[in-house]
């Protein structure tokens, strides 16, 4: 009985060390996707060079050539975007291969062709994905478009989280996030979708290039919330085949920055091209 407990405080004692994660993101995001512009990108970009160096220490390789050649083409890609050089960023994705492949070639003896696509893989996902988020937030209504990327990422990750503790009894990867169930999953994408309606009620006069904004943004929202889960399970995927349980311990109660934001870099893009669809 008094190790029922003990578990029993124990959950809680972690769940409320995940709202206060929760809070200090919050806090910091909030106001600068308010303020957007320079300050919006400067968060983003924090975030992306923080979840590049993550993801190559996770490989072990965080201070090999290899990663020096994801950093530099991040933050070469991440300029082309900070400046909205829009011709320029299929030249900076296409340099930063080309320059991963480079130290490979150049590093050949010493670098195996694991690293390589090391290199490019944690250059692309966490530099060239999450910068839809500074794209998105430069279009019309863009702000609101943000806001349903939160809904869609994080409201879905909330709904499951819940759902799972009051209902979860279906494993839906055991191996690769064996707290996560079928039940939270749907608990998820329907919480998703509400959360997506009261959006759209809320703030349909923000966005009157929907047609329909409230089937719009459920469906959008739900679809998204599908690849949202999709990315935390590749980054579940990642820790478990080097057999660690969290990225870092920058966010607490969430870990690292690809704990937290591992979903956002699915969901970013498709919301951002979805968006340009609807709003053509």
């Amino acid at each position: 009985m008094a190790e029922t407990n003990e578990k029993q405080k124990s959950k809680w004692s972690s769940l409320w060390i995940r709202i206060l994660g929760g809070a200090i993101c919050v806090a910091v995001l909030v106001p600068a996707l308010l303020l957007g512009g320079h300050v919006w990108f400067a968060v983003i970009a924090f975030i992306s060079l923080s979840a590049a160096f993550e993801f190559y220490r996770l490989f072990g390789m965080e201070k090999k050539p290899a990663a020096w050649a994801g950093y530099v083409s991040a933050v070469i890609y991440l300029t082309a975007v900070g400046f909205r050089a829009e011709k320029w960023y299929l030249a900076a994705a296409a340099g930063g291969f080309l320059l991963c492949m480079s130290v490979y070639v150049l590093d050949y003896r010493r670098m195996d062709a694991e690293k390589a696509l090391v290199s490019f893989t944690g250059f692309f996902y966490t530099a060239v994905l999450p910068s839809s988020l500074v794209l998105m937030r430069d279009l019309k209504g863009g702000l609101y478009l943000v806001i349903l990327t939160v809904i869609a990422s994080w409201g879905c990750d909330v709904f499951a989280y819940f759902t799972g503790m009051a209902l979860g009894k279906h494993k839906m990867s055991p191996v690769l996030s064996p707290k996560k169930s079928v039940e939270g999953a749907v608990g998820g994408v329907l919480g998703a979708a509400l959360l997506a309606l009261v959006f759209a009620l809320v703030f349909s006069g923000k966005l009157p290039e929907f047609k329909h904004p409230v089937p719009t943004c459920m469906a959008v929202a739900a679809a998204a919330s599908l690849l949202s889960m999709a990315g935390d399970l590749l980054a579940s995927a990642f820790k478990r085949h080097r057999n660690i349980k969290d990225y870092g311990h920058l966010i607490p109660g969430h870990g690292g920055i690809l704990d937290r934001f591992d979903s956002f870099f699915f969901v970013a893009p498709v919301i951002y091209y979805l968006a340009q669809v609807f709003l053509s």
